[in-house]
This record gives C-alpha cells, structure tokens and sequence, in this order.
C-alpha cells in the first residue's frame, strides 16, 4: 500500500516534468510498479486465496492504475474464479469407475462434491460480480463516475453473467444426471435380484431383499435432496437474482417432488396392506383393539420423520401434494378395516363375524378418537401449519373412518 501510495504521489508531483534526471526516476518508479503488477495479479490467481484478500489486491492495483495498462484486476479475478469453479464442477461430476454397484454408490458422493463446490466458491463469485457492477471496488480506488462508466463499457454485464448461468446448468446437468441415474441403476440392481433367486422357494428372502433396497435408495435419495436443498438455501442467501437462481429452484421442485413421489407410493403400498399384519388378538385391553391402530400411528410416524429437512414449505405446490398425500395416508385406514370387515377370508384364525366386527369398530373409534388427532398434530408442527382443519380437513378424514 506505501509503495502505491509513493508511486501515485511521485507521478502526480513529475506529471509535467521536462527535466531528464526526474523523467529517469520516474521511468525507474514504472519499471518498480511494474514488478509490483506481476506480483499482485500472480497472487490473484493464488486458488487458495480468500476473497478478502483478493478485494485487497484488487483495490492496490486499482489504485497503482493497473487496470489502464492491462486488463481489470476486478475483472481479471471474476473471470480467474469462474474458470476455476467450472473445472472443479466439471472433474468432480465424472465416476471415477464403471462397476455398476460403485456407480450407484457414486451418485450421492458425487451430488454432494458438486454441491460443496457451489456452496463454497458461488456466493464469493457473485459478490465479486456483484461489487464490480456497482462500481464499490473502483470508487473506493478512487475512479470518478465517468471512468466507472468507460469501465463498463469494455466489460459489459452481458459478458458476465452467462458465467453464473453457465455455472447454475452444469451444477443442474450433473445432479439430474446422477439422482435419477441412480434410480434406474437400483431398478436394474432389483430386477438381476429377482431373476437370481427363485422366488416361490424363497418368497420371504427376495421380499425382505426388496424392501432393504427399498429402504437404502430412498435414504440415499433424501441425502441427495438435502444436499440441493443447502445448496438453494446458500445461494438465496447470497442473494443471486430469481433469473439466475430459476434453473436451481426448478431443480429442487423436481428431485423433492421425485422423492416425494416414490416416498409416498412407498408407503401407501405398505399402509394397503396393513390389514395382513391383524392377528385379531386384544394389544390393549381397556382399549379392546388389536395391534393395528398402533402399528398404522407408528409406521406412519417413523415415515414424516423421515421427510424432516428435505420440504421447501415456500413452495406452494410441493406443500400442497404433501398435504394430499398425508391425506390418502390417514384414508387407507378406512380401506383396511373395510377389507377386514367384509373381504376377509374366513379362516381357523379368523374370529366369528360378530367378534371380528366388534374388534374393527374398537379399532376405528381409537383411530378417529386419538390417532388420527396425534397424527395431524404432529404433522402440523413438523410442517409449521397453523390451520389443520383447513389444510388437510380432519374432520372429513374421522368422518369417513
């Protein structure tokens, strides 16, 4: 900062000199700030460098008039940062194997790279851009309007921003790419499983196969919509204008509302066949029911605890499928007492009619009397509802069971 500062006061102090000796000394102060260029736009290109200290290095070289004799420092170091980010999110979006097992593997390690790689170096970027665009490191160097202005002209916006763009569709390309690359990966997995075991011999080992799968594709897909989620939560509060942001927040409706499709479809084919889980012997005696209004509050529990920290409640629509779907989730009760009731197959199991008709409507009066009450309470909390009866309409959901 000294050196600039004397070198500044020196040019100022020779500016109209006609004498040899101090047009010497002065070109001698060039060829100095020039090596004091080559040393400052070298640390710029520093990839460990913080943006702290580059904004300091910027306003030196702004301030030794360095930006009139090469390109803008400013300038220089958005673009250097760019270039580095998008190598980054291009070498960490490759598999480093073709096993298919390892590839399935990869997909979350390599959505969440990627992810790390926008959330670290992208709200840094923008502000640089950001900064340069408002004139905040020139004015500070200080450039008057009309410079900022010239300055604006020999790198104009349209030249910049397509670097947030570019960065937003590669991000966007390879999270698409592997969150549903994986999907198929596991279809494939499932259907070699299947074709491997003879599945009338051991019917209950390919299930119990089935729905461990099941269960690690759905884990790995949350962790996957988790980590697009910080990602949007970073760059809206790095506040990245909507226009860039758009390709981001198009790409979280999609995986949340992917995994809350499969979610759902998961657990309502579960929840349709409760009804094989009645034993038809007495789980609370002051009660007189069985097992099954216990068992449907527990699954359906464990499942929206399983959704916490992977909703966009500002999205309107995603919140109103969840809510539709929880909906159906608190309905298929109804659907499963209705099969006990007049469907079920009369076995050595089975109680007489009466005894059996008696055990569901104990089930279905607990059920509208304390579950579906807690089920919807808790719900609204994990959701931050305030109007339940309005959102999922309780009441209309007791009446029918």
């Amino acid at each position: 900062g000294k050196v600039v500062f004397q070198y500044n006061k020196l040019k100022y102090m020779l500016r109209n000199t006609s004498t040899p000796f101090f047009k010497r000394v002065l070109e001698e102060a060039e060829v100095i700030i020039e090596e004091l260029y080559n040393v400052l736009y070298k640390q710029l290109e520093d990839s460990i460098a913080s943006k702290e200290k580059q904004d300091i290095i910027i306003r030196l070289l702004i301030t030794a008039g360095a930006g009139q004799r090469r390109v803008d420092p400013a300038w220089y170091c958005i673009k250097l940062r760019y270039e580095r980010i998008f190598a980054l999110l291009t070498r960490t979006s490759i598999p480093t194997t073709k096993i298919i097992g390892k590839l399935e593997d990869q997909g979350l390690r390599l959505i969440s790279t990627v992810s790390e790689v926008l959330k670290e170096n992208l709200p840094d970027l923008w502000s640089m851009i950001f900064s340069f665009y408002h004139g905040d490191y020139h004015k500070k160097a200080g450039m008057t309007d009309s410079q900022i202005m010239e300055l604006w002209k020999k790198y104009p916006e349209s030249e910049c921003y397509p670097f947030i763009e570019d960065l937003m569709s590669l991000y966007c390309s390879t999270v698409s790419q592997h969150f549903f690359h994986d999907e198929h990966l596991a279809l494939a997995i499932a259907e070699e499983e299947m074709l491997a075991v003879d599945v009338e011999a051991n019917q209950d080992k390919h299930f119990g196969k089935t729905n461990r799968a099941i269960k690690v594709e759905s884990k790995k897909n949350k962790a996957k919509v988790r980590e697009v989620l910080k990602t949007v939560v970073i760059a809206k509060a790095a506040k990245i204008p909507d226009y860039f942001g758009r390709p981001l927040y198009e790409l979280l409706d999609t995986v949340i509302r992917s995994f809350l499709e499969k979610k759902f479809n998961s657990i309502l084919d579960d929840l349709s066949i409760l009804h094989v889980s009645e034993n038809w012997e007495i789980y609370d005696r002051e009660e007189t029911i069985t097992c099954l209004p216990s068992l449907f509050c527990s699954r359906v529990t464990q499942e929206l605890s399983d959704l916490w920290g992977v909703i966009d409640l500002d999205n309107a629509k995603i919140v109103k499928f969840l809510d539709q779907q929880f909906v159906e989730c608190l309905n298929i009760f109804a659907d499963n007492m209705h099969y006990l009731a007049f469907d079920v197959t009369e076995e050595n199991s089975t109680p007489p009619q009466e005894q059996r008709l008696l055990l569901i409507l104990n089930n279905c009066a607990f059920v509208r009397r304390k579950v579906i009450p807690e089920l919807s309470g808790l719900y609204c909390k994990q959701f931050n509802i305030s109007e339940p009866e309005k959102r999922i309409g309780t009441s209309k959901i007791i009446d029918i069971i």
